[in-house]
């Protein structure tokens, strides 16, 4: 039985020019989300960094995008549908997921932009099933 006080933190290391960053994911809106990181970004979809442990077999995930800033107004949530995987390393796993319509997608789109563009490298971000 689990009796821990506090969530476990998820911890990510990423290789930049010959060095090691440690990178740790907090927060957690959704208590069965997976956790990630955000990599890359384009008007079409996005790339997730997520553990291997931590396998994505729906097809439709709600994205939470978390910026440096802990309030409410910095989430971004859109909806995403999974692409591919593929291995990233021993530890962790690439996700390509594609935009799914909806009014508000552009706008969401145009912020996760604008915090990669203010230097975010790596958005915490989770994915919850859509149920």
């Amino acid at each position: 039985m689990e009796r821990r006080q506090s969530e476990r933190v998820q911890f990510f290391q990423l290789a930049r020019d010959d060095d090691v960053l440690p990178v740790w994911v907090f927060q957690r809106a959704y208590p069965d989300a997976t956790l990630g990181l955000l990599l890359d970004i384009s008007a079409e979809g996005i790339q997730i960094l997520t553990d291997k442990c931590s396998p994505l077999d729906d097809q439709t995930y709600c994205l939470t995008v978390h910026t440096e800033d802990t309030s409410s107004d910095n989430c971004i949530t859109v909806e995403v549908r999974h692409i591919w995987s593929k291995a990233d390393g021993t530890l962790y796993v690439r996700n390509g997921f594609a935009f799914d319509d909806g009014e508000d997608l552009l706008q969401s789109i145009e912020r996760m932009l604008a915090a990669r563009d203010a230097g975010m490298h790596w958005l915490r971000c989770e994915l919850a099933k859509i149920e």
